[in-house]
Formats: structure tokens, sequence, C-alpha cells
């Protein structure tokens, strides 16, 4: 009897010890969107009649991207000038009229120069008459002369004392006229300020009527990339209420960011500057990189499971990913 017996061989696998690092990794998942984008609308209403872009158009900062119907707004501001020149029309006519007054006040005050001298010769003259009357009649007293020279005495007296009457009369006419002059002058003035306040006021609907027909053109406010367009030539659009959206534009795809949430359990590890690494299910096999940028303060609350939102900056120099990937 030969006892025989098999022997298992035990293979080793040697290394190197070395230091590495330890790996907390997050996972959770989110939605990439432009890190600028505008929505670009019409403040006021009307029919497109043309559009000069369309999905996927680059554009520049202040570039003519449509245009609505101008020529309702054409005819409001040809009203508004219309306005505004009657109303200058109207201020030119109150100066003018003002200067006539002003022209008369000057002839009004001569007058009352030449009614007070007027005045002050006519009190002369029947000084003069009362003294001759006096005389005239102390001989006519003493039978000296004869009653006609008394009777022409008295009648140059009464003469010069209605010469005197009149005279006074003309002076205060001519005062009065400076009152009326001067009460005309202050209506004038008061329609000349109502005049500037209608000019002001015409100045201001030329202005909005001008920038409403401004606001038929509609430009870019930004370099960037057409994302969406909402609106078709023919398309009216109403602003009643807000502003209609008619494009969004993305300022530039090639700095993007990813809107993530965290669970609460997981947010107090997670830090601005640390690396992310994420995929997308357009490019399963490709792993892109990412920076955390933002760790939003306000919580998400869904189905009693809070969440914070992490904002995460991504560079896309080719241009795979899109927004909403």
């Amino acid at each position: 009897h030969v006892k025989s017996s098999t022997k298992k061989e035990t293979t080793y696998t040697t290394a190197k010890i070395t230091k590495g690092d330890i790996v907390n990794s997050i996972s959770s998942s989110g939605s990439l969107a432009a890190l600028n984008t505008v929505e670009v609308g019409s403040q006021v209403s009307g029919k497109i009649v043309k559009i000069y872009v369309d999905f996927n158009d680059e554009v520049k900062e202040n570039q003519l991207i449509a245009e609505l119907d101008d020529s309702s707004f054409k005819a409001q501001v040809l009203q508004a000038k219309a306005n505004l020149e009657s109303a200058k029309a109207g201020m030119l006519g109150n100066y003018a009229q003002l200067k006539n007054l002003q022209a008369s006040m000057i002839t009004a005050k001569a007058d009352i120069q030449a009614s007070e001298a007027n005045v002050k010769k006519a009190e002369i003259n029947v000084t003069d008459a009362e003294r001759n009357y006096k005389r005239i009649k102390e001989l006519f007293d003493k039978k000296l002369i004869a009653k006609s020279e008394l009777d022409n005495a008295e009648t140059s007296r009464d003469t010069a004392k209605a010469n005197l009457d009149a005279s006074k009369a003309n002076l205060q006419s001519s005062k009065a006229r400076i009152d009326a002059i001067n009460a005309q002058i202050e209506g004038q003035n008061a329609d000349l300020e109502s005049q500037k306040a209608r000019i002001a006021q015409t100045e201001a609907q030329l202005s909005l009527a001008q920038i409403d027909l401004d606001r038929t053109k509609i430009y870019s406010p930004i370099n960037g990339r057409i994302i969406s367009r909402d609106v078709d030539e023919g398309q009216t659009v109403a602003a009643s209420f807000q502003a209609p959206k008619l494009f969004t534009i993305a300022q530039d795809l090639r700095k993007m960011q990813i809107d993530t949430a965290v669970d609460e359990t997981d947010i107090g590890v997670v830090k601005e500057g640390q690396q992310v690494t994420f995929t997308v299910d357009a490019y399963k096999d490709k792993t892109f990189k990412g920076i955390v940028h933002q760790v939003r303060l306000s919580p998400n609350e869904s189905s009693s499971v809070i969440t914070y939102s992490v904002m995460v900056n991504v560079d896309n120099e080719e241009l795979l990913l899109k927004p909403g990937m």
C-alpha cells in the first residue's frame, strides 16, 4: 500500500506601502444652466414686423434683433411735436403782448408826468385868475371900471378853475390807466407761466412718445446666444400688464453652472472651492469637472426632506454641455 498526498501551492502578491487620500464623496443631481440668462421682452404693444435672429444665433450687445410696427407711435410723436410748437407759439404771443404792455406803460407814465405838469400850470392860472378877479372887483366896487371888465375877470377865473378840474381829471385817468396796464401785465405774466408749464408738459409728452417709438426696436442687452425665440413675424404682442417674452439669451455658454440639491445630512462637508465631477446622459462615458461656487443658505423642503442649493461652476469650452442637461 502506497500512501500519496497532494499539496496546494499558495501564491502571494506584494506591494509597497504608500500614503493616499481618503475621499468622501457626495452624490447629487441637478441641471445645467448658463451663468447669465436674460429674457428679452417688449415694453410696448404691437405687431412684430421683422425678426432678425433665430435659435442658436450669436448676438452682440445693442444688436437689433426685432422690430414692431411703429406707425401709430410715429403719429404720436408728430402730434406731440405739433402740440409743443403750438405751446411755443402761444408763449411767443404772450411775450409780444407783454412787450406791448410795457411800451404802453412807458407812454402812460409820460402822460402822468404831462398831466401833473398841466395840473401845476392850471393851479398857477387859477391863482392868477383869482388875484386878478379880486383886483378888478375892488376897482369895480370903487366904480373905477365898468361891469364888463368884472364879468371878464370872473369868466377868466371860472375858466381857469375848469381847466384845473380837467387837468386833475386827466391825471386821475392816467393813473387809472397805469393800474389797468399793471393788471394786464400781471395777467400776461400769469399766462406766460401757464404757457411755460404747458411747454414743459408737451416736452414730457414728446419725450414719452419718442421713448415708446424707440421701444418698437428690440435690441440685445448682452453678448450671447439665442436659446429661445417665443414669437414669429406677424404676431401681435400685448404689454398691458407685463412685458411679453420674445427671446431668451444666454450670455456665454462656455461658462455654465449646475444648480444641485444636497441633503441636509451632507451639506456640512460641502465648501466653496471643492472639486466636483459629474456626468450627463448625453455623454455617458465622459466625466466633466467643476468647482463649488456657492452654498446657498436658503433651505428647500419637499416631502419633509430638507435640501440646500449648491451652485457649481463648469467650464464648457468645447460647448458639449447644453442648458437643461
